[in-house]
């Protein structure tokens, strides 16, 4: 996907800025970072409804937790493109947090208390294990998993084999709390 190819609203707010890859997500949208020498900001591109599922999280998180501001959110043809600004801080994959792990897990645990603490009565997000594992299994039906992705020491021969496991294995009893992927 080109500058070129963006929506006008979208290029409109990016003109003049640099452009950088980000090599450091495991995001399975595309991830560019623009910056100029007052604002830096992220912009995801990606074909399927994550992103604007993720803008609506935004969106709902604001004032709740310290979240990045959703400056712009379209679907245009195939594509969902999502541009918000950059949180100030330091990634905890940086040299100064992985010399620290003991201020790493400490931070990382106060991240996982601020989720965990967030009132879920009327969140409009629902990612329980049913649901997912129906997702899960709508993906595998509709030949949407792609194997060749598994890492090497995966145990299972089959999409099938490993979603008959996580359907014996789910737990009998859960506590239902707000979560994100990049804790679970």
């Amino acid at each position: 996907m080109e500058y070129k190819e963006y929506p006008k609203g979208l290029r409109d707010i990016l003109k003049g800025m640099n452009c950088e890859k980000d090599k450091i997500g495991k995001s399975s949208s595309k991830v560019l970072r623009y910056y100029d020498d007052k604002k830096s900001y992220y912009l995801k591109v990606e074909s399927n409804y994550e992103i604007k599922r993720e803008a609506e999280i935004m969106d709902w998180l604001k004032g709740r937790l310290p979240v990045p501001e959703k400056i712009y959110f379209e679907s245009s043809g195939e594509y969902h493109y999502l541009l918000m600004t950059e949180l100030k801080g330091l990634m905890l994959s940086s040299d100064y947090y992985l010399n620290r792990p003991e201020e790493t897990v400490k931070l990382l645990a106060e991240g996982i208390r601020m989720l965990q603490s967030l009132p879920i009565d009327n969140c409009p997000f629902d990612a329980r294990l049913e649901k997912k594992l129906k997702l899960a299994e709508d993906n595998i039906i509709n030949g949407l998993v792609d194997t060749s992705t598994w890492e090497e020491d995966n145990n299972f021969s089959s999409p099938e084999e490993l979603l008959e496991y996580l359907k014996n294995k789910k737990p009998k009893n859960t506590t239902l709390s707000f979560t994100h992927g990049d804790y679970t």
